[in-house]
């Protein structure tokens, strides 16, 4: 298992506590069961329903990426420390390789940012954070 540790917890106590939930779920499942491959009817012959997303022929060095997209919130927003952290794991040796090819023994990190040859780094970044 790569992720979804909250989600499936979160799964398990709707189902085993709170009924209601349950109910709302099962609805959205059966109402959207074509997107998942699946019929409403399949969906009404199970007792808890769960969506489980399969990867297939994962590469070990894939892991680590997939992990941290896993589980990435899409309801939840990081406070500006957490998500630069986060970017900064999304950093691969092509952006690396950028900044070390634009930055002079005399530079900050601020002074190569802020010169035009600095443009492919940023790019670079910009893709590294935010693929596409």
């Amino acid at each position: 298992m790569l992720g979804g540790n909250s989600r499936t917890m979160s799964l398990q106590r709707v189902y085993g506590q709170l009924p209601e939930k349950a109910t709302d779920v099962r609805a959205y499942l059966e109402k959207n069961a074509g997107q998942f491959g699946l019929t409403s009817d399949s969906i009404k012959g199970m007792k808890n329903p769960v969506v489980v997303r399969v990867v297939d022929d994962i590469q070990k060095k894939d892991m680590k990426k997939l992990v941290r997209q896993f589980n990435e919130s899409f309801t939840q927003g990081m406070d500006p420390r957490t998500l630069q952290v986060a970017l900064a794991g999304k950093v691969d040796s092509k952006v690396l390789g950028s900044l070390t090819s634009i930055m002079r023994d005399d530079d900050t990190l601020n002074s190569a940012l802020s010169r035009r040859d600095s443009l492919p780094l940023i790019r670079s970044l910009k893709t590294s954070a935010h693929p596409a």
